[in-house]
C-alpha cells in the first residue's frame, strides 16, 4: 500500500506523462498538417462513417470540386461530383466499396478521367 507522499509523487508522475503524451500528439499532429497542406498529392481521408474527415487543397484542384462540397464532409455529393469524371463507374463504385469493406488493406490503382487526366489511387 503506498503511503500519502508515494501516492502524490505517483500521481504527479501520471499527470506529467499525460502532458507529455499530449504535447508529442500535438507535435504529431501539427507536422502531419503541414506534410498534408504542402503535399503535391490530393489527400482526402474519410472516417469509418463515409465521412470527411481532412483533405488538402490540391484534392480540389486535382478533381476539380468546389471546396465548400468538401468542407460540409458529405462524402456521397463529393463522390456522385467524382463520378460525373468518370467514364467507368461501376468499376470504379466496386473498387470504392471493396476499399471500405477493407480498410487495413493497401490499394493502388489507376483511374482514367472523361477529360483523359489519369490519377493513381
Amino acid at each position: 500500500m503506498l503511503g500519502d507522499a508515494d501516492g502524490g509523487k505517483l500521481l504527479r508522475s501520471i499527470i506529467e506523462q499525460v502532458h507529455q503524451l499530449q504535447a508529442d500528439l500535438h507535435r504529431s499532429n501539427a507536422l502531419l498538417e503541414a506534410v498534408q497542406a504542402t503535399a503535391i498529392d490530393g489527400i482526402a481521408i474519410v472516417d469509418q462513417d463515409r465521412r470527411i474527415v481532412s483533405y488538402n487543397q490540391q484534392f480540389c484542384k486535382i478533381w476539380r470540386i468546389p471546396e465548400a462540397t468538401v468542407q460540409a464532409s458529405e462524402l456521397q455529393q463529393l463522390l456522385q461530383l467524382v463520378r460525373d469524371r468518370m467514364p467507368q463507374t461501376e468499376e470504379f463504385w466496386a473498387r470504392v466499396e471493396f476499399i471500405y469493406q477493407y480498410p487495413d488493406l493497401t490499394s493502388r490503382d489507376e483511374i482514367v478521367l472523361q477529360d483523359g487526366r489519369s490519377l493513381d489511387r
